[in-house]
């Protein structure tokens, strides 16, 4: 039974060390966490005074308005090419395949980067394309589509090339 004791003895020993070592640890992270709270502050307030936000605002602005005009005239390039395409019966399927298939990447990328820069610049009353809402399966049967051929076109033979006059 000794050995009970003394084996009670060192865990009970190694407990309180382990103890002691917790608080050590948790007091030394709270200094260190107090002083980098104050090394942020000290250097926010240096940034402050030495980057002039007003300037750099008042220089970007002009080219972030360039940026809208370029956006809204490659936005209505980008709408008329879309509405040609999609008129076309032999692209249309592509089309809205492809429309499947990007509106989740769109409405994913919208959620989980536009957004947050948005909140965190402090744009959001900003007009921002939203992407369009998902076609259903009985919108997209309304849509008048020409059927495709099944019957592949005949090939031309050499004899059928050659009684062809050429002009």
């Amino acid at each position: 039974m000794p050995i009970s004791n003394d084996l009670r003895a060192y865990a009970d020993t190694a407990l309180d060390q382990g103890t002691e070592l917790v608080v050590r640890i948790t007091t030394t992270v709270t200094g260190l966490s107090a002083a980098a709270t104050t090394a942020v502050g000290d250097l926010r307030s240096q940034a402050e005074k030495n980057l002039n936000l007003e300037a750099v605002r008042t220089a970007v602005e002009p080219y972030l308005a360039q940026a809208r005009d370029y956006g809204s005239t490659v936005t209505e390039r980008a709408e008329g090419l879309y509405g040609a395409v999609r008129n076309d019966r032999r692209v249309s399927g592509v089309v809205d395949r492809a429309e499947t298939v990007t509106r989740p990447v769109v409405t994913l990328l919208h959620e989980r980067m536009v957004q947050p820069v948005r909140t965190l610049t402090g744009r959001e009353t900003a007009t921002v394309m939203e992407p369009a809402p998902a076609t259903t399966p009985e919108t997209a049967t309304t849509q008048t589509r020409e059927p495709a051929t099944t019957r592949p076109a005949p090939a031309r033979t050499a004899a059928a090339k050659k009684a062809t006059p050429s002009s």
